[in-house]
């Protein structure tokens, strides 16, 4: 499309359709023009402004030309710069260089929220796993306490039978009858409710191993200070538990705590926590021997 400025009358042969309507600034004379198409004159065919009356060349009378309709744009346009042989460049709108920068933004503090999290999410877990091994600790101190307090009332005997039965006889006999206690904050079993008997089976609510027929005090025969009484699940052959396998499904991941004869705990680390040197030779009853 060609255009001209009705100033001076310069010509821009290749002014692009998009720019008809647009203001811009000769670069010829300096002054602002509306881009218009031009009207050719019928007796001579000269170029002339959108809004000449008479033609620049013959000095015909032009025919009157309906004014056209300018663009409507939702931001108003920025002058463009016209160089005579080229097409008007026109600057970039404002608005949008702001729409822009504000993605830009909201892009990067999505990114630096995602590097945090991808940075902090490690370590929470880790503090989370610390804490429940603490309170599986606690629990089977709980359970060691309870055991000594049976003791005392059976002529220092410990639980005969081991196991989930053995830890069903400090349960039913008042020495610790919290359900919480017999099940290790690591796993999702589901505690006991009501008087229901403690087991590993189907509807498990115990965690925990058990060694049953020891005596306190210390002897080789019945244990000793080296002797694990109790400890978390690390491997079983109990095909149920809560309705789904728990064959070698330990409590915690690489790791176990272990309460020995004489009441105190010790916690592991490692695939192999649940070896012999670690328990004293005990056997903990479901656990499998390594």
């Amino acid at each position: 499309m060609k255009s001209i400025c009705p100033h001076c009358g310069q010509e821009y042969p290749e002014t692009p359709d998009e720019y008809l309507g647009m203001s811009s600034e000769c670069l010829t004379c300096h002054q602002n023009f509306v881009i218009e198409k031009v009207r050719f004159c019928g007796e001579c065919g000269t170029a002339n402004a959108a809004q000449a009356t008479q033609c620049r060349s013959c000095g015909k009378s032009l025919v009157p030309q309906m004014p056209q309709m300018p663009q409507i744009t939702a931001q108003p346009a920025a002058m463009p710069q016209t160089v005579p042989g080229q097409p008007p460049v026109v600057r970039a709108n404002n608005g949008s260089m702001l729409f822009v920068l504000a993605v830009i933004g909201v892009v990067f503090i999505a990114f630096v929220l995602i590097f945090l999290a991808a940075m902090l999410l490690p370590a929470l877990n880790s503090s989370r796993g610390k804490a429940r091994r603490i309170s599986c600790t606690s629990n089977l101190k709980q359970i060691g306490t309870s055991l000594k307090q049976y003791a005392i009332d059976y002529d220092d005997r410990f639980p005969h039978l081991s196991g989930a039965d053995g830890l069903e006889q400090l349960r039913k006999n008042d020495y610790l009858r919290d359900y919480g206690i017999y099940c290790c904050p690591s796993t999702k079993t589901t505690r006991g409710i009501g008087n229901v008997a403690l087991t590993y089976g189907s509807g498990a609510n115990v965690d925990y191993a058990f060694a049953g027929g020891m005596m306190d005090g210390s002897s080789a025969l019945f244990g000793n200070a080296e002797s694990a009484i109790a400890s978390d699940i690390y491997s079983t052959s109990v095909s149920k538990t809560n309705g789904a396998d728990r064959k070698d499904i330990p409590n915690h991941n690489d790791y176990g705590n272990i309460l020995f004869h004489d009441a105190h705990v010790s916690g592991f680390s490692g695939a192999q926590w649940y070896s012999k040197e670690n328990r004293g030779s005990s056997y903990l009853y479901p656990n499998r021997d390594l």
